[in-house]
């Protein structure tokens, strides 16, 4: 198991050979060369954000609170 940084570096590793992945179709663009098999009669995941501190970020701080009223 790996654990990669963006998504472009997923589609490159499971392009390659070295695997498959489980990834949101919104990374995936709409022309890329992979066979997509959709993952249904699952409940949500929730996801998180992790940052280092709030404190005199305000533009962070607005960001977590957009992102939590969507």
């Amino acid at each position: 198991m790996y654990f990669c940084d963006s998504p472009e570096t997923i589609l490159l590793l499971v392009g390659a050979g070295f695997g498959s992945a489980v990834i949101p179709g919104i990374f995936l663009p709409p022309d890329i060369a992979l066979v997509k098999i959709p993952i249904t009669d699952m409940k949500p995941l929730s996801m998180g954000i992790y940052y280092k501190s709030l404190q005199g970020n305000q533009i962070l701080k607005d960001f977590i609170r957009l992102s939590q009223e969507m």
